[in-house]
């Protein structure tokens, strides 16, 4: 009889261990931690039906015009983000082309070594990078900037930065009260998001 309470005890001891407790995360949207590539590629098509004879730049406008455009994102994430600290780390990397009938013209040129500078912008993709790190309980700090490539003398050129101090609600699921600054702007906000009822 005292080998089975024993062995009842042990049995008891061990699925006390088993509730560890188990913390609810400050955003649902950023409770699981992960690796992933996702892109979109899309079309347009213009057909002109009156104004065939309108100018644009100098050239007689094509009656029919067809673009492509497209993004590619990497995202990684460390941690739940239900911790009160050291438990979300971020970092998210997009690259968007609005034109690549634009892009394909600027690499022609590039390749070609043509003086002709195009004042026309949307050849150049755009690089969006953004890192998150929490800093305490609900608290994440953020930083958001975005450039353009090839333009400047580097290779790339920033068009803005902005940094930020997020608070989840974790009564909204998904809300947040956010305060940002853009240098580049010189402007800032407080604001809330919420992203699902």
């Amino acid at each position: 009889m005292p080998l089975v309470e024993k062995l009842d005890n042990t049995k008891e001891e061990e699925e006390d261990d088993d509730d560890s407790p188990v913390y609810l995360p400050y955003d649902l949207r950023l409770k699981e931690p992960h690796a992933g590539v996702s892109g979109i590629v899309g079309g347009s098509l213009a057909a002109w039906i009156t104004g065939r004879d309108v100018l644009v730049n100098g050239k007689k406008r094509s009656p029919i015009s067809a673009d492509v455009f497209g993004s590619a994102c990497y995202t990684f994430q460390k941690g739940k983000f239900s911790k009160l600290y050291g438990d979300l780390t971020r970092v998210d990397a997009r690259v968007d082309v609005s034109s690549a009938s634009a892009l394909a013209k600027r690499i022609f040129h590039a390749i070609r070594r043509s003086s002709k500078k195009t004042e026309d912008t949307s050849g150049s993709p755009r690089l969006n990078m953004i890192f998150q790190q929490q800093v305490a309980g609900p608290i994440v700090f953020k930083v958001d900037s975005q450039f353009q490539v090839g333009a400047g003398k580097y290779g790339a050129q920033m068009e803005d930065l902005i940094y930020s101090l997020n608070y989840s609600l974790r009564l909204l699921e998904s809300g947040k009260v956010v305060a940002w600054y853009s240098p580049k702007r010189k402007e800032g906000m407080v604001e809330l998001q919420v992203y699902e009822f």
